[in-house]
């Protein structure tokens, strides 16, 4: 039998943390087990495994477990205990004479970020140089009084032990980590919750609690995106130090780089110096970089702060050292519209361009046009030609109020046009002008109509544009700018009849990318790659980027467009 799920009482669950009860005289060794300078320090560690060494040896020396396993029984036995008392005592005055000291503000203070911590085996975050390295680092960062704060993930499994099987294979087993019973604590927010810290990913956010590790007298940031909040697909962020697909270690990146600066804006940490662990955090310069700007910064200022205040450890200086990122893997997840915006902004205002400059969405869903509107795009155009007249007059409706109330300007459609552009494919129809009419009635800008024009380069049967069609529109629709997309290769007679029946704009983007690759591709026959500094990008992509120059100024003067933005 099947059970429709909203016919179901879901359950609500709530956190109950239960901790055993230690004796007052002992509360001392609760604090002790709650900071890793106890695993380098053996007189603590030799202090705990005195409390009980059949049992600490059975909890693997984690002192945290041993107090919790410890029965109340030998708890008050110890607690009466004059010899264990005095021990205590003297390795807690010892530890509060070093924790009291006041980091040295002389040097510049540090934000350290690793994937991996080496702190002692009881915490599962590491797995073997790299790990060490960062956790040696941070236990003498402690120890010379460093002004210093570090950012990691709390893996639920950490990574893998290994055993042998029969016939020698090796067998990884992932052993799951019961935080409950690990030398960290939760860091509460203003209303005694655990903090919890909102990622951006695509649209959406990944959302991480932050736990801390007292390292002496530095403290130790983790993020665990294990919890309810999240998807199965990013609940798994934070399972396995190194673990999953390229996509699971991309979103392990961001999360440590872009979460890591997240954390420490949210915890109200600024420090002088951010060091990178490897290029698995290089993510805090992206974030830091669009933070600068937001708050005023020009660009090129946010780049040169950025850098003189960045530090970067590689301990694996060969390719095989570094993660590769497919480019259309990246681009899903770091070329939001945010990004976009800042970007376009960011260039406006810093090389002072005063030509009106629209960041226009082409082609868009219904979703992604309320998106953009959101994120401060000035114009968007809303593709509703898939639908029936009906629905697209009721979404078109919608956008057009949401732009508005924003300022924003809305292009509408109707007719699909043929061919294939940003991947929305259209089989080319001819516009109703009622249709057009109705939805020019919603108030929109803008209006495409569909008068066999097609995206891309047209067949050598075209039989041309529906010019009469495009009459009857101009028509019903009076002054409305019109726009005809597939500029490229309608013959000029052709777009300069269609400007005089009322079309505004034309899109010719196919035309720009064949003088560009037809320029792009005489630059490596004429064999310039091979001269000096040939190979440099930047004079690789200018003889096509010349090339659309030189293309727009033809259209313009063409379209009769020059000196009217």
């Amino acid at each position: 039998m099947k059970i429709k799920v909203s016919n179901v009482n879901t359950p609500n669950w709530k956190d109950v943390n239960v901790k055993s009860h230690i004796p007052a005289e002992l509360e001392k060794l609760s604090e002790l087990a709650h900071n890793i300078w106890w695993a380098w320090n053996y007189e603590a560690t030799e202090l705990f495994r005195d409390l009980d060494p059949a049992l600490w040896k059975e909890v693997g020396q984690n002192p945290v477990l041993l107090l919790e396993r410890m029965s109340y029984a030998k708890l008050e036995a110890l607690a009466n205990d004059k010899v264990i008392l005095r021990r205590m005592e003297d390795v807690y005055s010892k530890f509060r004479t070093y924790m009291d000291v006041e980091p040295d503000k002389k040097r510049p203070s540090v934000a350290y970020f690793s994937m991996e911590y080496g702190l002692s085996h009881v915490l599962k975050i590491y797995s073997g140089g790299l790990g060490v390295l960062a956790g040696d680092y941070l236990k003498e960062a402690s120890d010379s009084n460093a002004d210093l704060c570090a950012i990691g993930f709390l893996y639920r499994y950490g990574y893998f032990t290994q055993t042998l099987s029969m016939d020698g294979q090796q067998i990884a087993n992932y052993e799951a980590q019961n935080f409950g019973q690990l030398p960290i604590d939760r860091v509460l927010d203003e209303k005694g919750e655990q903090m919890v810290v909102d990622v951006p990913y695509l649209d959406y956010y990944v959302h991480a609690y932050v736990w801390r590790v007292n390292v002496g007298r530095i403290s130790l940031y983790l993020l665990d995106t294990d919890n309810e909040m999240n998807s199965e697909f990013d609940r798994s962020i934070t399972h396995q130090l190194y673990g999953g697909d390229w996509e699971n270690r991309l979103k392990q990146e961001i999360l440590l780089g872009i979460g890591g600066i997240l954390t420490l804006k949210k915890l109200g940490i600024k420090k002088d110096i951010y060091h990178c662990n490897e290029g698995h955090a290089a993510l805090i310069n992206v974030q830091r970089i669009c933070d600068y700007v937001a708050e005023g910064l020009t660009y090129d200022q946010a780049i040169e702060l950025v850098r003189a205040s960045s530090l970067y450890t590689v301990h694996t200086p060969v390719p095989a050292g570094h993660d590769y990122f497919d480019e259309g893997l990246f681009g899903k997840y770091m070329g939001g519209y945010t990004t976009v915006v800042g970007m376009v902004n960011g260039m406006i205002k810093e090389l002072g361009i005063t030509v009106p400059v629209a960041l226009h969405l082409d082609h868009g869903s219904y979703e992604a046009a309320k998106e953009c509107i959101e994120k401060g795009f000035s114009s968007v155009m809303f593709d509703g030609s898939k639908y029936d007249i009906e629905e697209n007059v009721a979404k078109t409706k919608e956008i057009v109020a949401l732009a508005h109330a924003k300022g924003v300007s809305v292009e509408a459609e109707v007719g699909a046009i043929g061919g294939e552009e940003d991947g929305v494919l259209g089989g080319g129809e001819i516009a109703d002008p009622d249709e057009c009419a109705s939805i020019c009635e919603l108030g929109v800008d803008m209006l495409a109509a569909g008068i066999g024009n097609i995206h891309g380069v047209y067949p050598e049967n075209w039989p041309g544009l529906r010019l009469d069609v495009l009459a009857k529109i101009q028509e019903k629709t009076g002054t409305m700018p019109l726009v005809l997309h597939g500029g490229t290769g309608i013959p000029d007679e052709m777009v300069k009849d269609a400007i005089s029946k009322g079309v505004s704009k034309i899109n010719v983007n196919t035309e720009c990318q064949i003088v560009f690759t037809e320029a792009t591709r005489k630059y490596f026959e004429e064999n310039k790659d091979q001269q000096p500094k040939g190979f440099d990008p930047r004079k690789v992509l200018k003889p096509g980027f010349e090339a659309i120059k030189a293309k727009v100024k033809e259209k313009m003067e063409l379209f009769g467009s020059i000196n009217k933005a």
